[in-house]
């Protein structure tokens, strides 16, 4: 008799392979409120980049998630949410967040959307920039996409004692009236917090 069956795994190093689906439980976070169960407490939303809420009915991993509508600077539409945090200057740390679009542009104008995780290093309490922001990872959407993560790593500036962590949605194209929407779930910044890669493959 031949079996089939197909198996799933995140290989994630520095973390165990329960994921990402508990983020707030991993002692390497060092994000306020990751998953987004309940509340949006410890983000921020900076005025003119997005129109945010949680959602109470959709997640990645559990029930939960910040959305967003994108509000509109220029011909850009933005959604960005972001986290002052404690870090240690000179330091890799992985950083990313899941994220799905709701409503895109992509179908009437021809313009991609895109997600980025950017990193800001400060000499205080996120006020005073250190060098220049880097990008962590960055995703460009297929029309239709479902959840995808967008991760990597970035290194703290010598003499930073704060970074910005900033999770954004974009398109760069459209009009003013038209919006792009989007939840993002399972936020993560730490040592060693970087996702290797999701495996799936078949055993016969």
């Amino acid at each position: 008799m031949r079996f089939s069956a197909v198996i799933s795994l995140v290989v994630l190093l520095g973390l165990s392979s329960n994921g990402l689906s508990q983020c707030s439980a991993q002692p390497q976070q060092l994000l306020t409120n990751c998953a987004f169960d309940s509340t949006t407490t410890g983000w921020s939303f900076p005025a003119g980049f997005g129109m945010f809420s949680h959602n109470n009915s959709v997640g990645n991993n559990a029930v939960g998630s910040l959305e967003c509508a994108s509000e509109i600077d220029g011909t850009i539409h933005w959604c960005q949410a972001q986290q002052c945090i404690a870090v240690s200057a000179s330091t890799m740390y992985g950083a990313g967040f899941d994220v799905m679009l709701l409503v895109d542009l992509t179908g009437g104008y021809g313009y991609m959307a895109n997600s980025q995780a950017r990193v800001t290093s400060y000499s205080d309490m996120c006020s005073t920039i250190i060098g220049a922001s880097s990008q962590a990872g960055a995703t460009v959407f297929p029309t239709t996409a479902g959840w995808v993560q967008t991760s990597g790593d970035i290194t703290t500036e010598v003499g930073a004692t704060h970074a910005r962590f900033e999770m954004n949605i974009f398109v760069n194209g459209g009009v003013a009236g038209d919006e792009i929407s989007g939840v993002f779930d399972d936020a993560f910044f730490g040592l060693g917090m970087t996702p290797v890669e999701l495996q799936t493959f078949q055993v016969d």
